[in-house]
């Protein structure tokens, strides 16, 4: 039935109670009794008139059992925080007690009722209420002295049980959520699958002296960007380009704070050796990260690894000739200096993409050949201005010797030029010999492989030569102003010729990946 209505003009709150006549409580009829507190629950002094006090008043039917049920716990937890501020019973008939004072000015005592759910439920009725009233005190300009509640002995058990539920409730479900984590984290980051035995993949992924950490072939991609944080194989060739990458990008931005690479038309050859070495590193990162797709996947992502290590040739070419060249070497090759290393380029990439296209039909030396040597010969050529330099370096510069050999630095590029040839020598010996695996066959499937150690000294490599090429840059600027021209029109031309050998050498990766195709589908069709 609907609750009655609210009397304003009453200075107390209701609650809703079950009939005590046996016939009311089996035709469902409820009774309303004025709510008022117990003396021995709680004494106030003299405070605000009660109507300031009252907010709301709520009006809520107990149940006919004889325990705290979920269904009472639960409108309680549910009933506004300013109605819980009057909740008490007090049997009918039985007028209101006051103490000191009207009572408009005192709030009221009666004795509680004897309800058959026990004392328990309005004691703890009466313990809300004060709770809320004290917090309503404290937003509200007027205050309340706090009210001191004395606990019966009788019902400080059921209250203990009753807060200690409360409690394990609470934590109940915060151990759920924890127990939900696992679940959480797998759905983000789903289980990897183990890594295989030489013997369970295909023959073109293996690789000698490697017996074991082969990544499975014809998973989802997801799986093959999250295995950069697993162990297999691949993992510290793909961690150390990654790296280098990263340093590259560091020393690209520690350089622009002070080389303006927009308008001074002289720092776009050490532009383009920035983005070639940034290129080679990326496409490199990503054929040992997600090559292991499938067999076309594998051949197209190693293409694009050929395509960044001929833009890094072509890049070094036009920093070296640019800046560290000699007056007498440009004039010999300043005519086909450039023409040759764009040719040289492209073809390096031609060779590398087809001994990777021809890796099963070939003998492993031919295929060696295919690709080490027309990068060798691109290596050769676009290094030669460093060579020279450094041949002539000891006759041609006596002053700086002497300097260096009484502690001051004569020209401070040299070392790095001489770092970068020595390491990249380092990297070509490991390029071309397995080594140590091939002394510890099995033992170096995942550190000690000689490809690492290839990243590793080609990583170190190219820092060295950005540093020379950026010390060149500052210190040897009325050479090659004078040699290149004072407009920069030459090094406007280099840039349309590095966009240009871009282009060609991805159209060359796009015409092997075709083949690749083409072959895989008479394969399969001759299944």
């Amino acid at each position: 039935m609907r609750p009655p209505k609210h009397n304003p003009t009453k200075p107390h709150c209701f609650l809703t109670q079950r009939a005590s006549n046996p016939e009311a409580s089996r035709t469902n009829v409820l009774e309303e009794t004025p709510c008022t507190w117990q003396p021995w629950l709680a004494r106030t002094a003299p405070g605000p008139p009660q109507e300031s006090l009252v907010r709301d008043e709520t009006r809520i039917s107990l149940p006919a059992k004889h325990s705290l049920t979920q269904t009472t716990l639960g409108q309680l937890r549910v009933a506004p925080r300013t109605s819980r501020s009057r909740l008490a019973a007090t049997e009918p008939g039985r007028e209101p007690r006051i103490f000191g004072g009207t009572a408009s000015a005192a709030m009221q005592f009666p004795r509680p009722l004897r309800h058959p759910g026990g004392p328990e439920l309005v004691f703890l009725t009466c313990v809300r209420c004060v709770c809320g009233v004290l917090q309503q005190s404290c937003h509200s300009p007027e205050t309340i002295q706090p009210a001191t509640i004395t606990v019966p002995p009788s019902i400080r058990p059921s209250l203990m049980a009753t807060i200690v539920m409360e409690r394990i409730g609470r934590l109940f479900i915060n151990l759920q959520q924890v127990q939900a984590m696992p679940q959480m984290l797998t759905e983000v980051a789903p289980s990897m699958p183990g890594t295989l035995r030489d013997t369970e993949v295909p023959g073109f992924f293996r690789e000698r002296y490697i017996h074991a950490g082969y990544r499975p072939l014809h998973q989802g991609w997801r799986y093959y960007f999250l295995s950069l944080f697993q162990r297999h194989n691949e993992t510290i060739n793909v961690w150390t380009h990654l790296l280098g990458s990263v340093l590259v990008l560091v020393k690209f931005l520690q350089l622009a704070e002070t080389v303006d690479f927009i308008h001074d038309a002289h720092a776009w050859p050490l532009l383009i050796l920035l983005l070639s070495s940034l290129a080679y590193m990326a496409c490199s990162t990503v054929a040992h990260l997600l090559a292991a797709k499938s067999e076309f996947y594998h051949y197209c992502f190693f293409f694009l690894d050929y395509v960044g290590v001929a833009q890094y040739q072509y890049g070094s070419a036009v920093a070296h000739f640019y800046y560290a060249v000699e007056p007498d070497y440009h004039r010999w090759v300043s005519s086909v200096f450039m023409p040759t290393a764009t040719f040289l380029c492209c073809l390096s990439c031609l060779g590398c993409c087809y001994g990777k296209y021809r890796n099963h039909s070939l003998r492993v030396w031919v295929r060696k050949v295919g690709q080490v040597v027309p990068s060798a010969m691109a290596y050769a050529w676009d290094t030669s201005p460093v060579f020279h330099r450094l041949l002539l370096w000891p006759t041609s510069h006596s002053d700086d010797i002497t300097a260096v050999a009484s502690g001051v630095v004569g020209d401070p590029a040299i070392s790095f030029h001489v770092g970068q040839v020595a390491f990249f020598l380092s990297s070509a010996f490991f390029f071309t010999n397995p080594l140590p695996e091939r002394l510890f066959p099995g033992h170096c499937d995942f550190l000690g492989q000689g490809h690492q150690l290839f990243h590793i000294f080609l990583v170190i490599c190219t820092l060295c030569q950005i540093q020379a090429s950026h010390l060149d840059y500052l210190g040897r600027r009325p050479l090659y102003t004078q040699l290149h021209g004072e407009g920069g029109t030459a090094a406007t031309i280099y840039l349309v010729q590095y966009g240009a050998t871009q282009v060609v050498c991805i159209c060359i990766a796009v015409f092997m990946a075709r083949k690749v195709k083409r072959l895989l589908d008479c394969r399969d069709k001759s299944k």
